[in-house]
């Protein structure tokens, strides 16, 4: 038991913690019986010792052990007081009067003294020796408990010494074991092979797994060197590199991926070998450990992928358009070669630079619109289809240019560029310019035939009065030369003459009207200059010259603009753009409408002019009004419809006008037009290098 390092009662002090008090051993009733009769022989008294209570444990006496002495009962108890006992008292009684006082443990139990039966100074005297004795004994039990312990805790040590090194061992042969046993399985059934050579190169081990699938047996590949059993085995040998594999081994160096194919029944196994060369301590070479891998897989692999790439360089070789790639710094690193054929470029003209670069438009192209909505969505590594922008080839032609891109990115994620496709559409812009030219004259004629016709009216009228007046002047002349005028006939002409006038003045203004907005629109027509026109006034002008095509279909026609709002614009393509609208209209729109309207509105939003066009014809579905700007496109072919309107407006739009343009439509809603144009437009028209991003 540990108990604190605290006195004794008897003054013996006890040992550390770890070591056990003298009261807490104990000593057995026959010892002490034999204590008790020992003194008793050897003097005249009676010894007994008490435990609490007066309970007598211990006697000289035979039968009084497990009685109760009265007297120190009585004592204990304090029916009396020690110093009221007077030695006669004392003399006369068995009672203990002095002993020892110190605490025995007896079977885990206090024994709180031992008494004699004595006068007192020789009760003082013999208590005393009975306690020595006492306390020898403890003494003595407490040395050999001390010797035991020692022993004890040597041996436990030593027990659980050898018991941890036996642990270990075992724990370390399992372990062993273990790893052993993983090894060997990794090793039987790994996708690699594993083997290992002698000194004579000759095969001691191969793994499990590449035996089952090379269908071989251990027994014919363990004790034959590599050459010696593959080379039977062999197809497309290179004799040479197996030449240069054996002299490696044999000169015992490390090797790595040495490939070889093997045929097995009908199907043809490829492996590439790599090994190590193994030493002992003293430098001696023991042979070689190393893996095997069948890459039959990866080759074929690899042959497709050749062969997917040469079909992928026949298509992009045979086709029109051309593949190109930029870094993530966006500078040109490849180009197939259809674009030098195309373009007439060299490799060093365009790679490392950008497209800005290549297009001439280092400086400046930032305040393009087109081009900062492309440089938006190159930030953003956003794809981008048929981006379109011009420059000069290296012969002086010019070139139009359509490209489509998506980005790509390295395996970590990170940006890496784009890839896309290009294509040359130079012949299909100066075609479209010259059925925009066409168109214009076709316009332009039509706009002729309708004026004539109107100035026909006019003119004819103007001369059928002045025809009439010169009848009425010659007989008038007449009468006068025959003198035979009369009052009456000269007021008759006179009236007539007035009437006629009149006439011929009316018809006469009206045909120089129509002939001053012939003039100012077929002007606009066949050129591109940018002047200031007010806007009202010109589209009311607009409406004259399409008076012939509106008296077949007679729609409503209502403008709705401020009489003050100008604008600085190409005029010639807004008076091509409202017209192909009302053209349109009246081709498609109001075959079924009893009462057509057309409604123009114009607002001013601060420096752009919102120009709405509507009218209340049929409509369209949404799936025709996805390609109703596209080339060639139109629902009346048949009528002989070029389907070259609608394309027309919104290259006049986008480009000529600078602007942007969308449409809305429902079956039996009409069609909705709306235009955001800017108010002022530079006097040099469109820059050099302009682009348009579809």
């Amino acid at each position: 038991m540990d108990h604190d390092p605290t006195p004794s009662p008897g003054g013996i002090l006890g040992e550390k913690a770890s070591i056990p008090l003298l009261h807490d051993f104990s000593i057995d009733v026959a010892t002490l019986n034999a204590i008790c009769r020992k003194f008793a022989d050897e003097t005249p008294f009676d010894i007994a010792i008490m435990a609490k209570g007066g309970k007598i444990v211990a006697s000289s006496i035979e039968g009084r052990v497990g009685k109760i002495h009265e007297g120190a009962a009585q004592l204990l108890n304090k029916g009396f007081s020690i110093l009221e006992v007077s030695a006669e008292q004392a003399a006369q009684s068995d009672i203990m009067l002095e002993g020892c006082e110190y605490p025995v443990y007896l079977d885990g139990k206090p024994v709180l003294c031992v008494g004699i039966a004595a006068p007192m100074e020789q009760a003082r005297n013999y208590g005393a020796i009975v306690r020595s004795c006492v306390e020898v004994m403890l003494q003595e039990k407490r040395s050999v408990w001390r010797d035991q312990q020692r022993l004890r805790r040597a041996y436990t040590i030593q027990s659980a010494n050898l018991h941890s090194a036996h642990m270990q061992r075992d724990k370390a042969e399992d372990s062993l074991r273990i790893n052993r046993e993983r090894m060997l399985d990794i090793a039987d059934f790994m996708l690699d092979a594993i083997w290992e050579t002698d000194a004579e190169l000759r095969f001691t081990y191969v793994s499990e797994h590449i035996l089952k699938k090379m269908n071989i047996g251990r027994d014919d590949i363990l004790g034959k060197t590599r050459w010696d059993f593959f080379a039977p085995l062999l197809i497309d040998a290179d004799w040479e590199a197996w030449r240069a594999h054996r002299e490696t081994m044999q000169a015992h160096k490390d090797f790595h991926e040495f490939e070889y194919a093997l045929r097995r029944g009908d199907d043809v196994l490829y492996y590439r070998a790599s090994g190590k060369a193994m030493f002992d301590s003293q430098g001696n070479f023991l042979g070689y450990r190393g893996a095997g891998r069948d890459v039959t897989d990866q080759i074929q692999l690899e042959k497709e992928l050749q062969r997917s790439i040469e079909r992928f360089r026949n298509i992009t070789e045979s086709t029109s358009d051309w593949i190109w790639e930029v870094d993530e710094n966006l500078r040109f690193t490849y180009l197939s070669s259809r674009f030098y054929e195309v373009m007439g470029y060299q490799p060093e003209d365009i790679l490392g630079k950008t497209r800005q670069e290549f297009a001439g438009l280092t400086k400046g192209y930032s305040e393009n619109p087109d081009w900062l909505a492309h440089q938006q969505d190159i930030i953003a590594q956003r794809s981008f289809k048929e981006f379109e922008y011009s420059g000069v080839k290296p012969n002086g032609e010019p070139f139009c240019i359509k490209v489509s891109g998506a980005p790509f990115y390295h395996p970590d994620g990170s940006f890496a560029g784009y890839q896309g496709t290009g294509t040359d559409f130079t012949h299909l812009k100066l075609a479209q310019q010259q059925l925009l030219s066409a168109e214009k004259l076709s316009a332009l004629g039509g706009m002729v035939a309708g004026i004539a016709h109107e100035l026909n009216t006019p003119v004819g009228i103007g001369v059928t009065a002045a025809s009439h007046l010169r009848q009425q002047t010659q007989a008038l002349a007449s009468s006068l030369e025959q003198q035979n005028l009369t009052k009456s006939q000269l007021d008759r002409y006179l009236k007539t003459a007035v009437e006629g006038t009149d006439i011929l003045l009316k018809n006469l203004s009206r045909a120089a009207e129509l002939t001053d907005s012939f003039k100012q629109v077929s002007v606009d027509q066949s050129s591109d200059k940018i002047r200031p026109i007010k806007l009202l006034k010109y589209l009311e002008e607009m409406l004259i010259t399409l008076r012939p095509l509106l008296k077949r279909t007679t729609p409503e026609i209502n403008i709705d603009c401020d009489p003050k709002l100008t604008m600085t614009t190409n005029a010639g393509a807004l008076y091509q753009v409202i017209s192909n609208l009302i053209i349109n209209s009246l081709q498609h729109a109001f075959a079924k409408q009893d009462k057509p309207v057309i409604t123009i509105k114009c607002r001013k939003q601060l420096d752009q002019l919102e120009l709405n066009y509507r009218d209340n014809g049929c409509g369209m579905i949404e799936a025709k009004l996805h390609h109703i700007f596209e080339p060639f496109f139109t629902t009346k072919r048949a009528r002989g419809n070029t389907g070259l309107g609608m394309n027309l407006v919104y290259n006049l739009v986008t480009e000529s006008l600078q602007g942007s343009i969308h449409v809305f439509s429902l079956p039996g809603k009409g069609m909705h037009f709306d235009m955001k144009l800017p108010l002022e437009l530079p006097p040099e028209g469109v820059s050099e290098g302009s682009s348009r991003a579809q």
